[in-house]
């Protein structure tokens, strides 16, 4: 538990030395915030939770493993999985549902608008929006 502890302290005092890095900066030269001061708020919390998350989840890995040099690398590898997949599944969700595809008829050349065979509907497309909503909390 204190490894937890000091590990997610940790994590959330390098989170908040560069979110105070970012703001200041921010602030240095547009000397106001773009968004509503809400949403960067949540995504200041949305960041430290996070940290939080990683932290118990690289800490669960130690606490699994003695050997240092394989938990090191599974854990490293555990952070890119979880980006990976994030990437993969906002790739899928954000698939058209048609493409403009160029048709030679008797005309000439014409585009027209044909399904996106890569595009998700129906029973498929919740499936990965509901693990993207657990997984991937997009702020709205």
């Amino acid at each position: 538990m204190s490894n937890f502890i000091t590990c997610s302290l940790v994590s959330v005092v390098m989170c908040m030395a560069f979110l105070f890095r970012i703001f200041a900066s921010g602030y240095r030269f547009s000397a106001f915030f773009e968004m509503d001061i809400k949403i960067v708020l949540l995504f200041a919390v949305t960041v430290l939770m996070t940290a939080i998350v990683f932290s118990s989840i690289f800490t669960l890995i130690s606490m699994l493993n003695n050997n240092k040099a394989v938990t090191a690398v599974i854990c490293i590898l555990t952070a890119f999985l979880f980006l990976i997949i994030g990437a993969q599944l906002h790739k899928m969700l954000s698939e058209p549902e048609t493409n403009m595809a160029l048709v030679m008829t008797d005309n000439g050349q014409e585009y027209q608008e044909l399904p996106n065979p890569k595009f998700l509907d129906g029973g498929g497309r919740k499936t990965v929006q509901f693990f993207f909503m657990i997984f991937f909390r997009e702020v709205k």
